[in-house]
């Protein structure tokens, strides 16, 4: 790719530079004199440890914020990621190839349009903050970040708070999306999170002063046009803002199917190739399964039962059933399966495993959310657990089904108090398992 670096022999990296530069190679004749025998006591374990060090050195230097950012940008905004929390060190391969744009670059702050479209997990989020920060860091003015959902944007001020405060700049304060006539509430700050309803909401209040001071709106999930009244009003306010060439835009998705359309009409100046920016790459970090009720058929028990109009079998098959979890980590790997055995049972008019089946089921089974539970609460001794599912009622007695297959948690006896008293609950939950 136009820009792309690479290192040369020996792992040394084209940097644009500086003291960092200086550091890397430093470091690097360190690790060399380990592994040559010119420093350290030259023992086997010292000498792999500094040749791997010394092998990585290359990639991570080339991949770092330090040698990625535009020529021009102050080596703070690199300092402010490598220390805030969470720290950057290195970018994933789409966040340099961003960086490495020759035309049209969005860090750039001399780029006045620009569409960001990458997959999920592929680092949007964080091309975001390096635009955000790297403006503040050349340009005055304020910035705008645009959520059409106000989670995301709570995600994203927890990401900016820290990275803004080693740049000596804040965030405005949260605000409703449609807050009281008399102004009431801070808006002092150098970020500002909005929705698009909140932002047209400040233009019509405002027409000549809302986007005073603005030199940066970044809009995320753009493919939001495509909705209904929220696409309306999204649409509208890219119209406004496309008015106006003194205000840089940056639009972000994740599901742009016609990017070279919607570049073309947010620039019509310039080529849209130089206006979007796009990689299939995905990160390493989510990978995709299927969980189902899986029936140990081999653990079946059969006693007799009297046939029924509905089902005229004289055997009852009580069959313990697991929840299944298959996860295929990528392509061309093979599936990997975890059971989680023993979370209830399913009993069926018919002595023969092939008609075990929605015809054959009787009543008073395990139902499928309760089996999606048992597997989420087995799942969050490794972290974080969401469980989408189809209705309130659904949700809430999932909750308490997975409630009750969790370990005891003594710090969240405080909520007995409140599940006690809930007129929500279906039983009496079990105390203090609350996750």
């Amino acid at each position: 790719m136009p820009g792309d670096r690479t290192a040369a022999p020996g792992g040394v990296v084209p940097w644009r530079g500086g003291a960092h530069h200086d550091r890397l190679h430093g470091a690097q004749d360190l690790l060399g004199s380990v592994l040559d025998g010119r420093a350290g006591r030259g023992d086997p374990t010292a000498r792999w440890v500094a040749a791997h060090l010394l092998g990585l050195s290359g990639e991570m230097a080339a991949s770092s914020l330090y040698t990625l950012l535009p020529k021009g940008t102050p080596d703070a905004v690199a300092r402010t990621f490598a220390v805030s929390d969470p720290p950057v060190m290195t970018l994933w391969r789409p966040q340099r190839q961003l960086l490495n744009l020759e035309r049209g670059n969005p860090v750039d702050p001399g780029t006045g349009r620009s569409l960001i479209s990458v997959p999920t997990s592929a680092g949007k989020t964080l091309m975001a903050q390096l635009v955000i920060c790297s403006h503040l860091a050349q340009k005055p003015g304020r910035v705008v970040y645009v959520s059409p959902m106000r989670s995301l944007g709570r995600e994203m001020r927890a990401a900016l708070r820290g990275r803004l405060r080693l740049m000596e700049r804040k965030l405005v304060a949260e605000q409703p999306d449609f807050p009281l006539a008399d102004g009431s509430g801070s808006l002092v700050g150098d970020v500002d999170v909005v929705t698009p309803e909140r932002l047209m909401h400040m233009i019509r209040n405002n027409p000549g002063g809302a986007l005073d001071d603005v030199s940066l709106i970044v809009v995320d999930e753009a493919h939001h046009l495509t909705q209904g009244r929220r696409g309306f009003v999204l649409e509208s306010l890219l119209a406004l803002l496309r008015t106006r060439p003194d205000i840089r835009l940056v639009l972000l998705s994740a599901a742009v199917g016609n990017r070279a359309a919607l570049a073309s009409w947010l620039d019509p100046t310039r080529p849209a190739e130089e206006v979007y920016f796009t990689d299939d790459w995905r990160g390493p970090r989510r990978l995709h399964g299927l969980m189902y009720p899986q029936l140990l058929k081999g653990q079946a028990e059969r006693t007799p039962r009297r046939p029924s109009k509905k089902h005229s079998s004289t055997t009852r098959a009580t069959v313990p059933v697991a929840s299944r979890l298959d996860v295929r980590p990528t392509a061309t790997s093979g599936t990997f399966g975890l059971t989680i055995p023993g979370v209830g049972t399913r009993a069926y008019a018919s002595p023969n495993a092939w008609q075990w089946n929605r015809g054959t089921k009787l009543t008073g089974g395990i139902a499928d959310y309760e089996v999606f539970a048992a597997g989420a609460a087995a799942l969050t001794r490794a972290g974080s657990v969401l469980m989408v599912v189809a209705s309130k009622v659904i949700a809430r007695n999932a909750a308490y089904a997975m409630a009750k297959r969790l370990d005891v948690r003594p710090e969240a006896a405080t909520l007995t108090e409140w599940a006690t008293n809930s007129s929500m609950r279906p039983n009496p939950p079990t105390p203090w398992r609350w996750g």
